[in-house]
């Protein structure tokens, strides 16, 4: 799938929803390696979730302790991302970019990415 189609296949899906379980993909627990490689970490840092649609993951880390930067290019992802961020108190990074062109200054301790980079085909890169 082109960039320009997935963009607007996911904008389709966000313009829809108006809380993250309306969405599709959604899941309220985390997935258990992100539970297990969160247990096996001596003590939280900084986080990175690539793709990070409404945040459900954010969440979980940030309550960990974690501090965390959610990356996704839907502006409706974002936005949700920050609502859920600010109903529970929670300090989440939010960026609205696209992970190929996007960069930190600083390393992460710890990456999250479900369904971002791998459903991303060779013309993705040349849109």
């Amino acid at each position: 799938m082109s960039k320009r189609t997935n963009e607007r296949v996911l904008g389709l899906l966000y313009k829809r929803a108006q809380a993250p379980e309306d969405l599709p993909w959604y899941r309220a627990e985390p997935p258990d390696l992100l539970v297990r490689a969160l247990d096996q970490r001596a003590s939280p840092g900084r986080a990175l979730d690539v793709g990070c649609g409404a945040g459900t993951y954010c969440f979980y880390m940030a309550d960990r302790g974690y501090a965390v930067t959610g990356v996704d290019m839907i502006p409706r992802a974002i936005d949700l991302l920050r609502h859920g961020a600010d109903e529970r108190g929670l300090a989440i990074n939010a960026v609205q970019a696209d992970i190929l062109t996007w960069c930190d200054d600083r390393p992460f301790d710890m990456i999250l990415d479900l369904g971002c980079l791998h459903s991303m085909s060779a013309s993705y890169h040349h849109a």
